[in-house]
């Protein structure tokens, strides 16, 4: 393992290897559940689709597989699986061989042969796919720089309505003197979860609609499990900084993202139905990217949360990037076991900010 220096834990591996992957899982404190997926589509299955038991049949060790062996096991796993989990076991598959290379253990991924040579849809079957290059033409659509960064917002991070709409200002932190001029000439005092790490926006937590959050009532709930600290990309902070210029004047809390016409002369909190009503029933259809109906829109916004899943797990997605589903679940706001959370919030830089920034995909809007 190079990354870490002459270290031994190629000498974990002496028994079955997949047991001994497994123990390693154990202790690095993944989520139970996590394991439990992990040692079926590894292990041992009821129908009989986990990895070694096909090739104990063939009385083929797991590290001997060849590629033929594992164009079998899609075969095989076909019969009894959809799609989407033929391709979430051949994925997680992939990997264990893939860190089994690093641990010095193999020399080869038969699963990640066969993964790219095997077509699957990684979408829901209500939801057409849409790619990175696709999205950001629909962004790159949007005239409002105020919606095209509340958009670009959602699509960052896959969060939901309410979590956008009830950023305040004083939860954002750009590393530009610009933005620090910004907040003293609107008497904004930034919010302590964010003053030491620049770059970085922070989203509260669980709340319900009408509680009081900063000195307001918040029209709109937040539905999000945790609070979190997430890292802005060069991206998302040039559209944010080019949004500020023309952000009109605000009182507190100061909500980041305000009503687009003034109400009695103040401009107040967007709410969820003016985001939906604009950047969906407006933008999306005109641009073409979704209809009008009466059923579940191709594109609304929680297509957006959708859209950061898929595109950000291993295999999934149309550019190169990739995050742990653990990760993955942290940004989003769902629901994550408290060691796991413990080990994102201890170690931020490394385990968020550098992790995020590497993988996370590019529109190209200001390119």
């Amino acid at each position: 393992m190079t990354d870490y220096g002459n270290i031994d834990v190629e000498e974990f591996f002496t028994g079955d290897p997949v047991e001994d992957w497994l123990d390693l899982k154990r202790r690095e404190e993944i989520a139970p559940g996590t394991i439990k997926g992990l040692e079926q589509r590894l292990w041992w299955n009821a129908d009989g689709t986990a990895l070694q038991q096909f090739l104990a049949k063939r009385d083929v060790d797991v590290l001997d597989a060849t590629v033929n062996d594992l164009f079998d096991y899609r075969d095989h796993i076909r019969e009894v699986n959809k799609d989407r989990e033929v391709k979430n076991k051949l994925s997680e598959i992939s990997t264990f061989y893939q860190e089994m290379r690093g641990f010095k253990q193999t020399d080869s991924n038969p699963a990640a042969f066969v993964l790219s040579r095997t077509k699957i849809s990684a979408e829901s079957p209500d939801r057409e796919h849409h790619t990175v290059e696709e999205i950001g033409n629909y962004l790159a659509a949007i005239p409002h720089p105020q919606m095209q960064t509340m958009g670009l917002t959602y699509l960052k991070y896959g969060l939901r309505r309410g979590a956008v709409v009830n950023i305040d200002l004083c939860c954002v932190n750009i590393d530009d003197p610009r933005f620090k001029t910004y907040l003293a000439e609107h008497d904004v005092v930034m919010h302590e979860k964010v003053q030491r790490s620049p770059d970085s926006i922070y989203v509260y937590g669980n709340f319900s609609k009408n509680d009081v959050i900063a000195g307001e009532k918040r029209r709109a709930g937040n539905k999000r499990e945790n609070e979190a600290v997430l890292p802005i990309d060069d991206e998302l902070k040039y559209s944010l900084l080019q949004f500020l210029t023309v952000r009109p004047h605000t009182e507190s809390p100061h909500p980041l993202f305000p009503q687009l016409s003034p109400v009695g002369g103040h401009y107040e909190r967007i709410p969820p139905s003016t985001v939906y009503s604009y950047l969906i029933d407006n933008i999306a259809i005109e641009y073409g990217i979704t209809e009008r109906s009466n059923s579940r829109s191709d594109v609304d916004i929680h297509y957006f949360r959708h859209f950061f899943r898929t595109q950000m797990k291993l295999h999934y997605g149309d550019h190169d990037g990739h995050l742990h589903d653990e990760l993955i679940k942290y940004i989003r706001g769902d629901k994550m076991a408290d060691k796991i959370l413990e080990i994102y919030t201890h170690d931020w830089d490394v385990n968020v900010r550098e992790t995020y920034l590497d993988n996370i995909y590019k529109f190209g809007l200001f390119d």
